[in-house]
């Protein structure tokens, strides 16, 4: 793959030497992808304002001698208003890290992209987001994730809410971290299933 432009969704970004970025998209194209990005963590950095959380980009990866480069990203669509509430934020962040704890990476699938893609629009669409539609969004968004993966809940798990998180538990590598920040700022309830 010498390079490769593919619509992608920001799943993360974590520091990466003195002033690069390792970001992990999930992409139209190639699934979940890692890719470095040189020199983004300067605010000069031509790259910073089209890599957005809640967001569609159009990027340019090229291959390197360990990790994918970020050759370049143009941003196509945001999901979420310029402020969005708390709630919103932590219901899309939730859904960026399931995708990124339950996909492996180079396994493309389009459905699950059109999945994050319309989920995340109808969450940042959403004003006010109530507890309860909360609540619904997490819980179809859950099940319709576990399903396009192979995981699909049985009936009578996929529609309680506590046998859905104790299912879910089981498929994660890890506590979620969103469920840190929702219990640190006090929204215990709002998010049921993590």
């Amino acid at each position: 793959m010498p390079a490769c432009s593919t619509s992608a969704i920001l799943l993360r970004r974590i520091n990466w030497g003195e002033a690069s970025q390792l970001f992990t998209f999930y992409t139209r194209r190639l699934g979940k992808v890692e890719a470095v990005g040189r020199g983004t963590k300067k605010t000069q950095s031509k790259l910073n304002g089209h890599l957005q959380f809640f967001a569609s980009v159009d990027l340019l990866i090229a291959r390197g001698r360990n990790f994918e480069q970020l050759a370049g990203a143009v941003l196509e669509e945001t999901f979420f208003p310029v402020v969005p509430s708390l709630q919103q934020v932590f219901l899309g962040s939730l859904m960026l890290e399931l995708v990124d704890q339950l996909t492996r990476p180079h396994q493309p699938d389009l459905r699950l992209f059109e999945l994050l893609r319309t989920s995340l629009g109808v969450v940042g669409s959403e004003r006010p987001l109530t507890k309860q539609r909360c609540a619904e969004l997490q819980q179809r968004f859950t099940v319709e994730l576990l399903s396009e993966l192979g995981y699909r809940p049985p009936a009578a798990v996929a529609t309680n809410r506590t046998s859905l998180r104790r299912f879910l538990n089981q498929h994660l590598d890890r506590e979620l971290n969103v469920k840190r920040f929702v219990t640190a700022a006090g929204l215990d309830g709002w998010l049921p299933v993590c």
